[in-house]
């Protein structure tokens, strides 16, 4: 933790390990965080394959001196426009794509989608609800969820950690997916059983 903060800033070592950050003072050295050799001697056994993991991925980056990074495009809080064009992409180009709900009292808060494109990864988090009320009005919604439905039905290339979750909600507004391509927590728990299974871990370890 001491090295992790001195470096770059950050603290907890469990949160960003495996994780490629720039020093905080200079952006253009970048730190690959690993627990350290001692905290596994001293009696965590079960951290050793994340080290050794971590340690790999430490010598694919040493072969270049810049942190990599996707091009990302996030719309936050997107227009109607906005939400229903993502949507028809989703449904007219035929690639693989994400979907995740957030939940607030057992109903949709919100849904995220993305997808690659040949620019980069762009995503769109979809309000439903806030705090105070619903985010936009009834027809709005409907339209929402009518490009949702039909996205999901042209497309069968839908992708999810922990699909069953997001599917229980899907199924309740009446939008049926036409296919699952992949459930990466699944995917990760046949490689690695004995692993967490979140998807902070799926990410600093991948």
């Amino acid at each position: 933790n001491e090295a992790l903060e001195a470096i770059t800033g950050y603290t907890g070592i469990n949160n960003y390990r495996g994780s490629v950050l720039p020093a905080k003072w200079n952006a253009g050295i970048k730190v690959l965080c690993a627990e350290h050799p001692r905290y596994i001697v001293r009696g965590s056994v079960a951290d050793f394959w994340y080290l050794a993991y971590d340690m790999k991925k430490a010598k694919r980056e040493a072969a270049f001196p810049e942190i990599r990074r996707e091009l990302l495009n996030t719309l936050i809080a997107p227009t109607l426009e906005q939400v229903i064009g993502r949507l028809r992409d989703v449904e007219m180009l035929g690639v693989p794509w994400t979907l995740d709900f957030e939940t607030r009292a057992g109903t949709p808060a919100c849904f995220a989608i993305a997808m690659r494109y040949p620019d980069g990864i762009a995503s769109v988090c979809v309000p439903i609800q806030t705090p105070s009320g619903p985010y936009w009005d009834s027809e709005d919604e409907c339209r929402i969820w009518e490009a949702l439905s039909a996205a999901c039905s042209a497309n069968p290339y839908l992708c999810n950690q922990n699909i069953e979750y997001d599917i229980y909600y899907l199924l309740r507004y009446g939008v049926e997916p036409s296919g699952v391509w992949m459930d990466t927590m699944l995917a990760h728990a046949l490689l690695y059983p004995e692993w967490p299974k979140s998807l902070a871990f799926s990410c600093s370890f991948y």
